[in-house]
């Protein structure tokens, strides 16, 4: 363990100064969000290319430490949901989001539920057979559902983008990270793989409700704990104790760090006196946190596979093409069924696109508990699309807005 969390600090002074002189300048050319740099990065070094540098077993002992990476992402996405200010959001930014988030979940866990079942599938059987399909179809579904603030943001703090469009869109984007998190916590719980000695087998439903349990009962203790707490340093230390004390026992019991803690956020966001202070604290460590995952998530694509490449790429085609789809299909329905359609836009669709952080988080968690011929493909299409979509999205949500009058061009 001591030796792959020394490569991996060591890989991350060096990606981020490179990131910091060349990434910067090729951002401000291109206009693309960051992020994709470090993905690549993590391939370069990973056991696909290098393996003498980062083998596969030390990337295999790095679970734990991705496991607290996730844990802070679901926390983080918890911490921004307050009831009280929920109640001040127009009902038509909830409807969108669901249509949106949805629609795409939908489309994309049932395409891919039929092509595993049907065209892929045919020399598994029985639990073997159905597990490998619908855990796969699912995760597919869940990270295209959600998506990322960092096309919006840096769009917005680019044109200073103003209106009610940018503010759905920011909306949309905090509001679907919790729904898709909430769908993918969901898999974990009807599929559950291993079960706990000594105990009968628990139900689906007793699943569900361990990780509500589970994050409501963290969330009390550290609320008491705590109290009024105003230390930033002790504060971080706090945090990053309850982060690993509930990681941990979700990477033991095969369940979601990011669900978890996002349950532990919400309880947290809406009892603790010091919520601003917390946000303030967790969103200081955030980037490091995200390029952890980034980094990893390139090193453990695993490239090899059991099917000729042209099918893995038409799966991965199919992926990217079907959430476009998804989006784009999904905010026209909202606008078209929309009782104030003046505040959206055809095309709300795009401003959607955008995909990394939590779908990232996703699907190295998917990767940690379920092993299975589909495994390697859903990584390869989640990966691809973060990286086309973070090319692509900052371009895409800036039309939307110009053509919504909403930034000047």
């Amino acid at each position: 363990m001591d030796k792959a969390v020394l490569q991996l600090i060591t890989i991350l002074i060096v990606g981020y100064l490179s990131a910091h002189f060349l990434i910067g300048k090729l951002q401000s050319k291109f206009f693309f969000t960051s992020g994709i740099e470090y993905i690549i990065l993590g391939v370069l070094i990973g056991p696909q290319v290098a393996d003498k540098f980062m083998t596969g077993e030390a990337v295999a002992q790095l679970g734990p430490i991705m496991s607290l990476a996730i844990g802070a992402i679901g926390l983080l996405v918890g911490l921004q949901l307050r009831f009280r200010e929920l109640g001040r959001v127009p009902g038509e930014f909830y409807r969108v989001a669901f249509v949106e988030v949805l629609f795409t979940f939908l489309l994309i866990g049932g395409a891919f539920a039929a092509i595993f079942w049907y065209l892929l599938s045919g020399h598994l059987a029985g639990q073997e057979r159905m597990v490998a399909v619908f855990t796969s179809a699912a995760a597919l579904g869940t990270t295209a559902a959600v998506s990322a603030r960092t096309a919006i943001n840096v769009v917005k703090n680019r044109y200073n983008a103003k209106g009610t469009l940018t503010d759905l869109l920011r909306f949309e984007v905090r509001f679907g990270e919790l729904l898709g998190i909430v769908l993918f916590g969901f898999i974990f719980c009807i599929f559950h793989v291993g079960e706990m000695i000594g105990i009968r087998p628990l139900t689906r439903t007793e699943w569900v409700a361990v990780n509500i349990v589970f994050g409501i009962l963290l969330g009390t203790l550290f609320f008491l704990f705590l109290g009024r707490e105003q230390s930033k340093e002790k504060l971080l230390l706090a945090l990053i104790g309850i982060v690993v004390f509930s990681s941990g026992a979700a990477y033991y019991l095969n369940l979601s760090p990011l669900f978890i803690n996002m349950v532990l956020g919400i309880m947290l966001a809406n009892t603790s006196k010091i919520r601003n202070q917390l946000l303030e604290v967790l969103r200081s460590v955030e980037k490091p946190f995200y390029v952890v995952l980034l980094v990893f998530a390139g090193a453990s694509w695993q490239m090899s596979f059991n099917r000729r490449w042209y099918v893995i790429a038409g799966l991965v085609a199919g992926y990217v093409l079907l959430r476009y789809m998804g989006k784009l299909a999904g905010g026209f329905i909202a606008y078209k069924t929309s009782d104030s359609p003046e505040h959206l836009a055809r095309r709300v669709g795009v401003g959607f696109l955008s995909q990394g952080q939590v779908a990232i988080a996703m699907i190295i968690n998917y990767q940690q508990v379920y092993k299975n011929d589909f495994t390697n493909i859903v990584v390869s299409c989640v990966l691809a699309s973060v990286i086309i979509n973070e090319f692509l999205s900052p371009r895409l949500m800036k039309g939307l807005l110009v053509d919504a009058e909403e930034i000047a061009t």
